[in-house]
């Protein structure tokens, strides 16, 4: 009778007083939601899987409280197991042979659910190894099944943890990898940003040609070590972007992305191939111009030959750099083929100089087109305020205008100003030189007739002038 009482004070506990868990805090819907299906477990153990799927998620906000969960849920499987396979009322006449055989059945249930924890961690260990965007979640899973296990088996689960722990070290390596991949792409993208906005275009300083040539020549120089550098430390990163940018329609597309692992970079590599695709699509007429340049006067030739040695120095990087680009390299050959045939910059220079003597022989001072001696004396009045102690007097003035040149209002018509233009030629006392300059006199009107003129302008640059042709 006391055996039977037991029993039946052992399922009433077990039915009516599955443990709960008491919480009123700010995951209380979780936690009831819980509850209900842990209810619910002692009929259908397929809502246990729904009570798994709640720890979860308070896993991630409350590690105390989702730990008194799965304790919960640890005791409400062993009883529902218990309950599966315990002995009714109905059974006691069965005796010691009933016992066995229940005792059996309840180690098979617990067998076959620690056997489904084993299924279901493997399957979780296998998603977390090949989806490296969710290894996270899998891992998390992976883990719960094998902690349920050791708490059954202890060897097993044991086992179970440590290959979860081996993934989990692999897992952080191909997170830092991923990072490291993404900071070399930034930093050779940083690279392609300079060699966007770097490109040597030569130029020329009258004052300092040889200044002029020094720059241009750095200019080239820099723009190469930029380049050596980007395919000494990111030719495998490269050859990913040669297959993306070939496959797509990069044209006009700034700023374009490309995919690089397992992230998506805007990158500037594509910006400065649409640049350099762009530069050869004009390089005929840019070449035209660089080879006409060479042969004509004044400064054209210095400066012709500073873009010719840009030129090359740009189309030798990005033919290395874009290697299935044929075009860049025969560019960098046809430019390097008339630098050869050019004769270098010494015969640039002569060119120039050869234009410049001549030009300097056939300048002649503006033709006086206007005799006025009153407006010349003020010319030269203007002209000797304003110009640096090293100019010397004039040498001779010129009016370029033959009649003033009247402003008027333009809704009455009525005279504001008039202005005269002038030419001045005067002897750079530092230099020797003379120069030609340019004078603007100005004359206000004031409403009965004109005041004396003003000068307005003087032009500090001139041109040089023989002493023999300024009274020519």
């Amino acid at each position: 009778m006391k055996v039977v009482l037991h029993i039946l004070l052992t399922l009433f506990f077990t039915n009516t007083v599955m443990a709960q868990i008491n919480y009123d805090g700010p995951l209380v819907v979780y936690v009831k939601s819980f509850n209900t299906y842990l209810e619910k477990g002692k009929v259908d153990s397929k809502y246990f899987k729904s009570c798994e799927g709640k720890i979860n998620y308070v896993k991630k906000r409350d590690p105390e409280l989702a730990a008194r969960m799965q304790s919960a849920l640890d005791e409400a499987r062993g009883s529902s197991n218990a309950n599966a396979t315990s002995t009714t009322p109905s059974d006691l006449n069965q005796g010691s042979r009933n016992t066995r055989s229940t005792s059996n059945t309840s180690d098979a249930v617990l067998q076959k659910t620690i056997d489904k924890n084993c299924r279901m961690f493997e399957d979780y260990l296998a998603k977390c190894k090949i989806n490296a965007a969710e290894c996270q979640r899998y891992y998390d899973r992976a883990k719960d099944k094998a902690i349920y296990v050791k708490s059954k088996d202890t060897q097993k689960g044991s086992a179970m943890l440590s290959r979860l722990e081996a993934v989990s070290n692999k897992w952080e390596k191909q997170a830092v990898g991923a990072a490291d991949l993404k900071k070399r792409v930034y930093e050779m993208d940083q690279a392609f940003k300079y060699l966007d906005t770097n490109i040597p275009k030569g130029g020329y300083d009258s004052d300092n040609p040889d200044g002029a040539a020094e720059r241009t020549e750095a200019s080239v120089q820099l723009f190469k070590a930029k380049t050596d550098f980007i395919l000494q430390n990111y030719s495998d990163l490269l050859e990913i972007a040669y297959t993306k940018i070939q496959s797509v329609d990069v044209g006009g597309r700034r700023g374009a992305s490309m995919q690089f692992g397992d992230f998506t970079y805007s990158t500037y590599l594509l910006q400065f191939y649409n640049q350099t695709k762009s530069i050869l699509g004009d390089s005929d007429n840019d070449f035209r111009n660089i080879e006409s340049g060479l042969k004509d006067g004044g400064n054209s030739p210095e400066i012709s030959y500073n873009q010719l040695i840009s030129r090359i120095g740009f189309y030798e990087s990005v033919s290395k750099l874009f290697p299935f680009e044929k075009g860049f390299k025969v560019a960098y050959n046809k430019y390097k083929t008339l630098e050869a045939n050019s004769g270098g910059r010494s015969k640039a220079r002569a060119t120039m100089a050869a234009s410049e003597r001549k030009e300097l022989e056939d300048r002649r001072m503006p033709k006086a087109v206007r005799q006025d001696p009153v407006l010349e004396a003020k010319v030269k009045e203007y002209f000797m305020y304003k110009k640096p102690e090293h100019w010397g007097a004039p040498l001779r003035i010129t009016l370029n205008f033959a009649n003033w040149n009247i402003h008027k209002h333009p809704l009455t018509g009525i005279p504001l100003y008039k202005r005269m233009n002038a030419s001045i030629a005067s002897k750079d006392n530092k230099t020797g030189k003379v120069h030609i300059r340019s004078i603007m006199m100005r004359s206000e009107y004031n409403g009965s007739g004109w005041e004396a003129a003003q000068g307005e302008t003087l032009h500090p640059l001139g041109m040089e002038i023989l002493p023999e042709n300024v009274h020519k």
